[in-house]
């Protein structure tokens, strides 16, 4: 989600998810607390739940540090904006397929997100692979791919 809403989403959608960041986030420190979020969602949504809230927190902050920083929160924007069009999809797909095979491998995951080191176990990767592969070749396609963005896109709506 990073990788569309950083390089396929339309300028103008970037600059509204900037601006309406910028607005929320009242102490300039380029990231959104639970309360900035709270006050900033408030007045468009209403009184928030304290599970609402904790949910929005947990589909946003995709690196668990506690706060939502700005490319967190153009992902998340894109979500709900409807940025997972097919055009968009099979470049963020082809982004990751490196060697166009029309699957992503654990290699290519690694190659994508820039983790030549060793520094996460190969466990790990293999663990996000899983998650997505269905028919359990030890890679993703294209249709795997879309069903785990539509799965993303799915659990931010419900959270809302």
């Amino acid at each position: 989600m990073s990788y569309i809403s950083s390089q396929l989403v339309n300028k103008e959608e970037l600059r509204q998810a900037e601006r309406v960041f910028r607005e929320f986030d009242t102490n300039h420190d380029g990231k959104l607390d639970r309360a900035e979020l709270v006050k900033g969602l408030t007045p468009v949504y209403g009184a928030l739940t304290e599970m609402e809230v904790d949910n929005i927190m947990a589909a946003a902050d995709s690196d668990g540090s506690g706060a939502i920083d700005i490319s967190e929160w153009k992902a998340a924007s894109s979500k709900l904006n409807g940025v997972l069009t097919e055009d968009r999809l099979r470049a963020a797909f082809a982004f990751f397929d490196k060697d166009g095979s029309g699957s992503i491998s654990v290699k290519e995951l690694k190659e994508a997100l820039g983790s030549k080191d060793n520094l996460v176990e190969e466990a790990a990767w293999e663990s996000l692979i899983q998650e997505v592969d269905k028919d359990n070749n030890g890679e993703v396609d294209f249709e795997e791919f879309r069903a785990m963005m539509g799965l993303l896109v799915d659990n931010v709506k419900a959270r809302k």
